[in-house]
């Protein structure tokens, strides 16, 4: 039962990344590149201080080639790190090694919105809350899930973030919505009983 509360939690805490860049992007709070580089920045520090507390952050820097050549895409990370030996360490450094690259480009992009306390706020709790704590619990779960498991639950993860872009943010629920919805749940439940 463990196993699929933390993965549930992991899931929801993927899907709140696209509720919070979707309710500070809405109301012009941030600007995308702003965003983008408070949220890998307060990923990377979260991590940081839940590898502190699990006695690992010395580590950090020294395992980040295990997961550098992930970056193809999240089920490719994935994959990778579930044989990893600290898949943590090597997530909290692909965040803070990406950090500078997502300054230059908040720096060099032109500002298409103010940016508010809100807007960082919303940043923050992308990185450190649904990025930095999501990433954290999803590692703890991985070695009990199989490949195509962890592959197949990650396809609910568009699912939550609209459902909670419909109650957090007020979003339209749609027939469309509604089918696509039905769909994928009926897939990942058919693959799962498989």
């Amino acid at each position: 039962m463990r196993i699929v509360i933390v993965t549930l939690l992991a899931l929801v805490a993927f899907a709140a990344n696209s509720v919070l860049v979707r309710g500070a992007r809405a109301q012009g709070q941030i600007g995308p590149a702003a965003f983008g580089a408070i949220r890998l920045f307060s990923g990377a520090m979260m991590l940081a201080a839940l590898l502190a507390v699990q006695g690992g952050l010395g580590q950090i820097l020294a395992q980040s080639s295990i997961a550098s050549a992930a970056a193809v895409g999240w089920g490719i990370y994935t994959l990778r790190g579930q044989h990893s030996r600290a898949p943590t360490q090597a997530t909290t450094a692909n965040f803070l090694l990406a950090t500078p690259v997502a300054v230059l480009i908040w720096w060099a992009a032109p500002q298409e919105a103010e940016m508010t306390g809100r807007g960082v706020a919303l940043a923050v709790a992308s990185g450190a809350l649904a990025s930095g704590i999501g990433y954290a619990l999803w590692y703890s779960v991985l070695p009990a899930l199989k490949p195509t498991q962890a592959a197949i639950l990650q396809l609910t993860v568009p699912v939550i973030a609209l459902l909670g872009g419909i109650i957090f943010l007020g979003e339209a629920l749609t027939w469309v919505f509604s089918g696509a919805a039905a769909l994928i749940i009926a897939g990942v439940l058919v693959a799962l009983r498989a």
